[in-house]
């Protein structure tokens, strides 16, 4: 997320500071377009694939953090508006679908 927020400090610089003091902003591995990955740590909790940490337990405390919704993807960037982001065995949600996800996994406040 660190190109995410350096972009936005530097759109915030006057030209004049920006010729006097970055010659390159060359961000590595920054989610430009959003990270899927954070729709599933919203529904079940991510462990980073630590077997010996239950993702249910640590959801409540990763749905609290502030910086998650910076990284969703959003219909305005997201190239693809009908890919599936999430897939259940009843249900396919988009981006287009967010309100009803959140409603889905109980969670509704992170999308109003």
């Amino acid at each position: 997320m660190g190109g995410l927020f350096g972009l936005h400090f530097l759109q915030q610089q006057s030209q004049a500071w920006l010729d006097q003091h970055i010659h390159r902003f060359i961000p590595l591995n920054t989610p430009w377009t959003g990270a899927v990955l954070q729709l599933n740590t919203y529904a079940s909790g991510y462990n980073m694939d630590i077997s010996l940490i239950d993702p249910l337990v640590i959801r409540e405390e990763q749905r609290s953090y502030e910086t998650g919704v910076y990284i969703l993807p959003l219909p305005t960037t997201w190239p693809d508006k009908r890919r599936f982001l999430v897939s259940t065995p009843t249900k396919n949600y988009t981006v287009l679908d967010y309100p009803q996800f959140f409603t889905d996994i109980g969670f509704p406040e992170a999308w109003t």
